[in-house]
């Protein structure tokens, strides 16, 4: 499940090494991780990254965080089409929460 880092910038490579880690007790057989940079700082400076996709249109941000002004947040969905979010910083607890919440 590590995301390969395509070396564009060091912001990706440190990014996706922060990412790895923060993942790394999570079942990739179970979850697919998608990273996406919406109006946060160094979105211009990975803009070619294949790692890393731009919400450059702000469809992500203003579908799951409409009045949100943080930087960052998670959005956790299932093949069903349902989803759980937490806006602003999380944890990996906060991650397996949301993740069990979809299973049940």
């Amino acid at each position: 499940m590590p995301l390969e880092s395509s070396a564009t910038s060091t912001i990706e490579e440190t990014t996706v090494a922060y990412w790895n880690d923060f993942y790394k007790n999570f079942d990739s057989e179970k979850i697919k991780i998608k990273l996406v940079y919406s109006d946060c700082t160094g979105r211009k400076q990975i803009k070619n990254s294949k790692i890393i996709n731009i919400d450059e249109d702000e469809i992500i941000r203003s579908t799951f965080f409409p009045r949100d002004k943080t930087c960052s947040g998670v959005a956790i969905l299932n093949k069903k089409g349902d989803f759980k979010i937490k806006s602003g910083k999380y944890t990996q607890e906060n991650v397996s929460e949301l993740i069990s919440q979809l299973e049940n």
